[in-house]
């Protein structure tokens, strides 16, 4: 039964991110520790509406499989490569205590001591998976052998000699290489906000990971949030690692992991129903969850000045028609010749306080919803006929900034412009964003959404 006093899970906006292939397939066992004899293990098991998850993980020589500790730095690594800008060829380079703090962890002699093995046996480990990664891109599921997070790792700092004899410092530097199928499906922005706030609260390593996994499936297809999830008990011990478990076991591993999510108000409750191999579990989740931020939404936001952390906690806050208003009523302001001190600030203030700003008729556009790619430019802003005009356009108005972007943004951002997913304000606006890679990334994934929305219903 749940606690008497359950506190409100709080959202306090600091701003993670996790991959949704890596978080539904659970490459990493949910549990603290393993035996010496864990080289290796395989599944094949339906969790959701979304299909069979077949896997198949073979560690590294004189290694065990990842666990405990691996999936945080799985959520670090994630964070680290969006916080760096994505690069193309998946490469970040990253202090031991950056990747700590990106993946919700505590700095202590110990834990650096984990990092090291955690990164081992991650570039080490090898996975083999049919029809279970779900490319965003092409909107297909993808076979793949051999398949290895990490492709390699070097150390930038070893010559005190302490990384050569196991020992990691917090300024120790690593640089490593993501994997090109995660790296491409992070860009894609097949990404879930993580609170990282809430996540370095959870007290141990089997919680955390319960609470990722719940937290993707207290949403539906739609991204509107559902009540309860229920699954076969077996079917749930075999997807976080407990293979030949007895049923009993696997509920007494989970009971201070539900415990403890009960404490913190993201589960109203856990029941279980049946007897032997034929139990389920139903999780009940807080009336108070809400829904991950509207990607399109965070992006009127952001290309409005509003900083990425703020943008995602407004785009839940408020609804579509307000925020929408917002915008309108912002973007008419400022064509009046308002002179705004912190553009981000005044349309924060806008949505929170609407009858401040109520402006002259005449400064008011005739109310329309915004168009879906969010274009926030003149009305009579044409895009280029072709293909090849669009890209000359992109590259002259990218001519024009004050400050080069990198290539890997650069890249994005021409075949943002090229397909029709932004226009040339927010082309040209990009380069005065507080966080430019983070706008980036929030375009492509509005850009994916409107794919989802448009491709041709299955359904019979």
């Amino acid at each position: 039964m749940p606690p008497q006093d359950k506190p409100e899970l709080t959202v306090t906006g600091d701003a993670g991110h996790d991959e949704i292939n890596l978080n539904r397939l659970m490459f990493v066992v949910a549990a603290n520790r393993v035996p010496e004899t864990a080289v290796g293990w395989e599944k094949s098991v339906t969790i959701d509406a979304l299909g069979p998850i077949r896997i198949r993980c073979t560690a590294g020589r004189d290694n065990v499989v990842p666990h405990g500790i691996d999936n945080d730095i799985v959520v670090g690594l994630v964070n680290v490569y969006v916080q760096q800008g994505m690069p193309d060829d998946g490469r970040v380079t990253v202090t031991v205590a950056e990747l700590l703090r990106a993946s919700g962890l505590s700095k202590n002699g110990r834990v650096y001591r984990e990092v090291r093995e955690s990164l081992l046996r991650l570039s080490d480990t090898k996975y083999d998976f049919s029809k279970s990664w779900y490319d965003a891109e092409q909107q297909t599921w993808l076979d793949e052998e051999g398949f290895r997070l990490i492709l390699q790792y070097r150390f930038l700092n070893p010559q005190t000699g302490d990384t050569l004899r196991g020992q990691f410092k917090a300024e120790t530097t690593v640089q490593l290489t993501l994997a090109s199928l995660l790296t491409r499906s992070i860009r894609a922005g097949h990404l879930r906000p993580l609170d990282l706030a809430f996540y370095s609260e959870l007290s141990q390593p089997m919680v955390r990971t319960l609470y990722r996994l719940l937290r993707e499936q207290s949403f539906g297809a739609d991204g509107r949030p559902v009540h309860v999830f229920s699954i076969s008990v077996r079917a749930w011990a075999i997807h976080l690692g407990h293979h030949d478990t007895r049923i009993d076991l696997v509920r007494r591993a989970l009971k201070p992991a539900h415990a403890e999510l009960m404490g913190k108000g993201f589960l109203k409750d856990v029941t279980y129903s049946g007897r032997g191999e034929a139990q389920s579990v139903t999780y009940e989740f807080a009336d108070n969850l809400q829904p991950p931020p509207d990607a399109e939404l965070v992006g009127l936001l952001a290309q409005r000045g509003v900083t990425m952390p703020a943008a995602t906690k407004l785009a839940v806050q408020y609804s579509r028609a307000q925020i929408v208003q917002a915008c309108e009523s912002f973007d008419a302001l400022l064509r009046s010749g308002y002179a705004a001190k912190s553009r981000g600030g005044l349309l924060t203030d806008m949505l929170r306080s609407p009858s401040k700003y109520v402006p002259r008729e005449e400064l008011l556009p005739v109310q329309r919803p915004l168009p879906r790619a969010a274009r926030a430019g003149p009305a009579d802003e044409e895009m280029p006929a072709t293909p090849e005009a669009r890209a000359r356009t992109a590259e002259f108005l990218l001519s024009k900034g004050r400050t080069p972007h990198p290539d890997h943004r650069r890249r994005i951002l021409l075949d943002l412009f090229v397909t029709g997913a932004i226009n040339a304000q927010e082309l040209t606006l990009v380069g005065s964003a507080e966080d430019p890679d983070a706008l980036v990334m929030s375009w492509v994934a509005r850009r994916q959404v409107q794919r989802r929305d448009e491709a041709p219903s299955t359904d019979s």
